[in-house]
């Protein structure tokens, strides 16, 4: 009996040589499928990360123009307050040069128009 039993197996029907063939091609699918989940949940994973280090990246970046920005406003800002200095100086004498001139313009301007 144990020759007859031997015989079955190694002489299997075709219709069980193709279910195996087919347990077979569908466990490589489960292993593909399985493998392609791992590979998409990393590469997501890995996303987030570069995602995250791009935005912290860019914030950094956007706050060093920013000071930048502001110490170039800052300096320019002394600039022209300087500047301004020098024409308020200029301004100044120029006024009190001519103080005397437009006291006796505005009283000119005064007498002759009570004079009409």
């Amino acid at each position: 009996m144990n020759v007859e039993q031997n015989n079955n197996t190694n002489d299997e029907s075709p219709l069980v040589a193709i279910k195996k063939k087919e347990i077979e091609i569908n466990t490589q699918i489960l292993e593909a499928s399985r493998k392609a989940d791992e590979k998409i949940s990393s590469a997501r994973q890995e996303a987030i990360k570069i995602k995250t280090k791009a935005e912290k990246n860019g914030l950094a970046e956007a706050k060093q123009l920013r000071n930048k920005e502001i110490e170039k406003a800052k300096k320019e800002a002394v600039k022209i307050e300087q500047s301004t200095d020098g024409e308020i100086e200029k301004v100044t004498k120029q006024g009190k040069k001519n103080l005397n001139k437009a006291a006796s313009y505005t009283v000119k301007a005064i007498i002759a128009s009570t004079k009409t």
